[in-house]
């Protein structure tokens, strides 16, 4: 759904990049529910802050 796999959602969230929904217990489980809302914010962080699997940034060309 967002893109990204798990380790790299899960270091965002320990590096206080996003904040996480709270941890909810189900049948000895422990989940975290993301809402809509949540979710969007996660796509516009990804956006403005990922470049995928070790890619570098774009660099702009210098002009002969």
């Amino acid at each position: 759904m967002l893109g990204v796999g798990w380790s790299t959602l899960y270091r965002w969230i320990v590096d206080g990049k996003v904040k996480a929904p709270p941890v909810q217990s189900l049948n000895g489980l422990e989940i975290r529910l993301w809402t809509e809302e949540d979710i969007e914010k996660l796509k516009k962080y990804k956006k403005e802050h990922y470049w995928g699997r070790g890619s570098k940034k774009p660099r702009k060309r210098k002009k002969k």
